[in-house]
């Protein structure tokens, strides 16, 4: 059984959403943090087409901005999940496997190239609307070991609620998500973000990485910016970058001009989809994504979680917290918005009795492993 006024804080977020947009990523973060177990950490609803595919996102939890980029520009409208999923009754709410077997989508390039890194392999699907080559549809993907809980029953009994709430934003014409470049998406990225041509020279680098690399754009060296770790690794990118690997992403540690290091992904482009970082020099074969390593243990947040009878999503930011990361590190590294963030402050807020960051982080930090029920700050 669900809790009822768990349910009922979701369902008023979501006809929130239907009047001020930027409200689904409120309502998707509540319904993740409140139901199903923290493995299942995101959930999405997006419009995509068949033909030509393409889609758009309407909102999204636990999905960062370059994972929605990479979606829409690689698998919109053309993976199993939506391609096959789009002859589903709108209104019905199924699990993947019932679209496409396991062993199936295994081999597909949207679970090699996209969803296994994160250890993803099957969703909770409902389809909320139709119009000729168009669906509507919320996905919640999770990894194929962990049972997705009581976040099926949530996705079945909020369904006709996203579906009234998605119609009435469409009617009223506030459910666009406003369009932004990728120059301005790369550039609002808290990550480092360059681009690099067959030959593995600095393309495009967004503000963070010229801060870092101090460097702008067109004829650098990837090696004489970053350092990788691994000899190796050189080699693997060139592969990557030339089309002749089977390997469309690798993740490696390399060392900063300026000391210190730096953990990154470095993602194939295709050609299809690099002219929309070209430059002078080229187009993009390569784009490297780094970030420092946000170290943030499960032992953690599972002591944070059962000490304070916090849900795995307020753990996790509990745990930010303590670490000193705050509330926009949670944002940042979740993928989600800083007003999904202080959602979930709100709701440790409650959970603990405190009312301000100071008191609760001292708190927090006081709690030992093991530590069993919460206790009670005000005695």
């Amino acid at each position: 059984m669900l809790d009822l006024g768990a349910y009922d804080r979701v369902v008023s977020l979501i006809y929130e959403a239907a009047l001020v947009p930027a409200q689904w990523d409120v309502a998707l973060t509540a319904m993740i943090s409140q139901f199903g177990p923290r493995e299942w950490g995101s959930a999405m609803v997006l419009w995509e087409r068949l033909d030509p595919p393409m889609g758009r996102f309407i909102g999204a939890a636990g999905l960062h901005d370059l994972a929605r980029q990479a979606y829409l520009s690689d698998f919109a409208g053309q993976q199993d999940w939506s391609v096959r999923g789009h002859a589903m009754p709108v209104g019905k709410v199924f699990h993947s496997d019932e679209v496409v077997t396991r062993a199936e989508f295994r081999e597909t390039p949207f679970y090699r190239n996209f969803l296994r890194p994160w250890d993803l392999e099957v969703a909770i699907i409902g389809s909320l609307d139709r119009h000729r080559g168009d669906h509507m549809a919320i996905v919640c993907p999770g990894p194929a070991d962990i049972d997705p809980g009581d976040r099926l029953e949530a996705v079945v009994r909020l369904t006709p609620h996203f579906q009234r709430a998605a119609r009435i934003s469409r009617r009223i014409g506030e459910a666009d998500m406003r369009a932004a470049s990728a120059a301005s998406l790369l550039d609002s990225s808290p990550y480092c973000v360059v681009a690099l041509d067959e030959s593995l020279r600095v393309l495009l680098a967004n503000s963070k990485a010229q801060d870092a690399l101090e460097v702008s754009t067109g004829v650098a060296p990837f090696t004489a910016l970053l350092r990788p770790e691994e000899p190796r690794t050189v080699a693997k990118l060139k592969v990557m970058a030339a089309g002749k690997s089977t390997d469309r992403s690798l993740t490696f540690t390399a060392a900063l001009p300026g000391g210190g290091r730096v953990l990154i992904s470095a993602l194939a482009v295709s050609p299809e989809q690099g002219g929309q970082f070209a430059s002078k020099a080229g187009g993009t074969a390569l784009m490297l994504i780094g970030g420092q390593r946000v170290s943030i243990s499960d032992a953690a947040v599972d002591t944070l979680q059962q000490g304070f009878g916090l849900t795995g999503a307020e753990a996790r930011l509990a745990a930010f917290l303590v670490e000193g990361s705050g509330v926009r590190g949670y944002a940042e590294y979740r993928g989600v918005s800083l007003e999904a963030g202080k959602y979930l402050l709100k709701s440790i807020y409650a959970k603990t009795g405190l009312s301000n960051q100071t008191e609760l982080v001292a708190l927090l930090r006081e709690a030992p492993l093991g530590w069993g029920p919460p206790l009670n700050p005000q005695a």
